[in-house]
C-alpha cells in the first residue's frame, strides 16, 4: 500500500509504503530517506516522546506521529508490517485512524500461518504511580459485549478527548466518554465499530 500525504509537524510531503512482514516480526518503521536507517520496532521501549505525537527512535533515527496508523493496525488486527517513509513522520491524513483503515481494507489483509498471541486480562486491577492511578474494573464491566476492535476504539477515542481538552494524559472521564461514543455509534450503525470505516 502506498500513501502520499503531509506531515502535521514538519509540513513536509511524505510517502508512506506498507509492506507485509513474516509472522512474529511486529510493526516496524524504516526511514528510507536516511542512510543506514534501522528498522525501528514499534515497541514501548522505543518510545522517546509523547508530547503532541508519539515518537519512536533507535540508533539516533526517529519516526513521529505514528499513533493514528498504529491505531488502524490495532483495529484491523494487523501484527506484522513494515512501514517505509521518505520523511520524519507519518502523514497526518484527516487526523484520525479512519483513512488508514479505509486504505488497508481496500488492499486487504492476509491471514498468516502462525498463532496470534494475546494479552488477556483475567481479573480487574489498578495501577498507581505518584499522584496518578488507573483502574480497569469499571471500564471492563461496561465493555462486556464489545469486540476487540471496539475495545481498541474506546482507548483511541479516550486519547482524542484528552487532546481536544489540551491534555497529554487521559482520565477516567475520557475513557467513559470514549466508551459512550463507541456504544452510541454501534447502536446507530448496528454493527461492529471497525466496519464503520470506508
Amino acid at each position: 500500500m502506498v500513501c502520499p500525504g503531509i506531515g502535521l509537524h514538519t509540513g513536509k510531503k511524505i510517502t508512506l509504503t506498507i509492506k507485509p512482514l513474516p509472522p512474529n516480526s511486529g510493526i516496524r518503521f524504516h526511514r528510507n530517506d536516511l542512510v543506514s536507517s534501522p528498522h525501528i520496532p514499534a515497541r514501548l521501549e522505543n518510545v522517546v516522546d509523547t508530547r503532541l505525537a508519539t515518537t519512536i527512535a533507535q540508533d539516533g533515527h526517529n519516526v513521529s506521529t505514528i499513533e493514528h496508523l498504529m491505531s488502524a493496525f490495532a483495529g484491523m488486527g494487523i501484527d506484522n508490517a513494515l512501514v517505509e517513509l521518505d520523511g520524519p513522520e507519518v502523514p497526518i491524513m484527516d487526523g484520525s485512524a479512519g483513512p488508514y483503515m479505509y486504505l488497508l481494507k481496500n488492499v486487504g489483509v492476509r491471514l498468516q500461518d502462525a498463532a496470534k498471541k494475546f494479552f488477556l486480562i483475567k481479573k480487574p486491577f489498578s495501577l498507581k504511580s505518584d499522584d496518578k492511578n488507573i483502574s480497569v474494573i469499571e471500564i471492563i464491566q461496561r465493555m462486556d459485549n464489545f469486540s476487540g476492535a471496539e475495545i481498541k476504539s474506546v482507548a483511541t477515542e479516550a486519547g482524542y478527548f484528552a487532546i481536544r481538552n489540551n491534555r497529554y494524559e487521559t482520565t477516567k472521564k475520557d475513557f467513559i466518554d470514549g466508551l459512550n461514543k463507541v456504544k452510541k455509534q454501534k447502536e446507530i450503525e448496528g454493527k461492529d465499530y471497525m466496519n464503520m470505516f470506508g
